[in-house]
């Protein structure tokens, strides 16, 4: 790392719920603000780790976070921590996968949900 601000992993996340499964296994983690955003510090083993909540769900806002968490703490890898969406056939995935992506592409209009679509953004 070559600044006081640098870490190593950043881990972003879309719910609290997902932010608070992360902080669980940070080291002394610590409550810090940036920028007007609140996010927690700590390490996994050797690797200084910030965990970063975004503002809620969806490509642009994650898109968002992403470039502003490069500006700021040049990480040396970013992961993307959640739920991940798709449909399973059969027992192809199980709770504990790792997905790995190579392109990012902004496709979720809407949510897909048993009493039909839920437009994700409102204009």
């Amino acid at each position: 790392m070559s600044r006081d601000t640098d870490a190593d992993v950043l881990l972003i996340t879309a719910l609290p719920i997902e932010r608070d499964a992360v902080i669980k296994f940070l080291e002394s983690p610590q409550e810090q603000t940036f920028k007007g955003r609140i996010h927690h510090r700590g390490r996994i083993g050797p690797y200084d780790v910030i965990v970063l909540p975004m503002f809620g769900v969806g490509n642009v806002r994650a898109a968002a976070a992403v470039t502003d968490a490069i500006a700021v703490w040049n990480p040396a890898q970013i992961i993307l921590v959640g739920i991940a969406g798709g449909v399973a056939k059969g027992d192809e995935r199980s709770l504990g996968d790792v997905l790995v992506g190579e392109h990012v592409v902004d496709y979720e209009l809407a949510k897909d949900k048993p009493d039909g679509m839920q437009r994700r953004y409102r204009g």
